[in-house]
């Protein structure tokens, strides 16, 4: 394919490309596989049971022995070889249209990280489903581990656009029978959200047994009010307005963000969920860090 022929890229040289592709190979391969090995490798790869072999499949995967005794193509199947996939959650909703200045808008780099990410699973031999959404569900592409299906999560990505409100709750309620019985599941968002009925939400996966990962996307302008004279705040989600001084209400607004950080971390780590939040600094590989150190526990 043309893309491997591609010359090397840092990520920081890559933010005027609107490549996916060449984005998550450059970041997955360039900047992370070649110094890190798979939390995979050398694990669950004992011997489970017996599978019919699928046409187009390694043929060294066949038990030969079986084939000579039954004229029947067999494969011996490992743990490492399940049907759990790892389900990415992305939050489309016009809050994620933010940046503060100089900054990319947090919605760009969503897209990025759950494209490293989907070029990651794939390329770890695993499935990935993508699901975007707002109040409800908007796309979703069901589990797949082919080259075009990661073509296709990443043309979604491509012409994603951010608007309307946010009801992950109710996202999460109408992707239950989207996503299958049991797996890993990724939740990009900046989690702008009632927390008492997204975490209620998320109680059903747990009690299916689903591995939950929650990616926080953050902006410090949303913490820190650099702003040095009065103006104007416009809910991105619904409109409503307020004028004031930032210098006025600050101190108690910075302390109400940090409360509800906290609040954010102590109910996941309650229900026994992982968290990140990724930095503009270096957003795609804390990413993939946190992903492979919790796919790896």
């Amino acid at each position: 394919m043309a893309d491997d022929t591609l010359p090397f890229l840092a990520p920081e040289e890559l933010e005027p490309y609107g490549n996916f592709l060449l984005f998550a190979k450059t970041v997955v391969e360039g900047t992370y596989l070649g110094k890190h090995r798979s939390p995979r490798e050398g694990h669950a790869v004992e011997f489970s049971d017996y599978r019919p072999y699928v046409p187009g499949e390694d043929i060294a995967k066949i038990d030969w022995r079986i084939y000579a005794r039954t004229r029947h193509w067999i494969c011996r199947r490992h743990h490492e070889e399940t049907d759990m996939s790892v389900h990415l959650l992305l939050d489309t909703s016009a809050s994620m249209d933010f940046a503060s200045s100089g900054r990319p808008r947090k919605a760009e780099l969503a897209s990025r990280v759950a494209a490293a990410l989907t070029y990651l699973i794939q390329k770890q031999g695993d499935r990935v489903s993508f699901t975007s959404f707002r109040d409800d569900v908007v796309k979703h592409h069901p589990a797949g581990g082919t080259r075009r299906h990661m073509m296709q999560v990443l043309s979604t990505l491509e012409k994603r656009k951010d608007r309307g409100g946010t009801d992950l709750a109710a996202s999460l309620d109408g992707a239950r029978g989207l996503l299958g019985r049991r797996g890993k599941l990724v939740i990009l968002s900046d989690f702008w959200n009632d927390l008492d009925s997204c975490f209620s939400s998320l109680s059903w996966y747990l009690h299916r047994r689903f591995e939950i990962l929650l990616m926080k996307i953050a902006d410090p302008g949303e913490r820190n009010l650099l702003y040095g004279q009065r103006v104007r705040f416009v809910d991105a989600e619904d409109g409503r307005r307020i004028d004031v001084h930032p210098t006025h209400i600050e101190k108690a607004y910075r302390k109400a963000y940090d409360e509800r950080e906290r609040q954010w971390e102590t109910m996941a780590k309650g229900c026994g969920i992982r968290t990140a939040v990724l930095s503009n600094e270096n957003p795609y590989l804390d990413a993939i860090e946190a992903f492979l150190g919790w796919q790896g526990t």
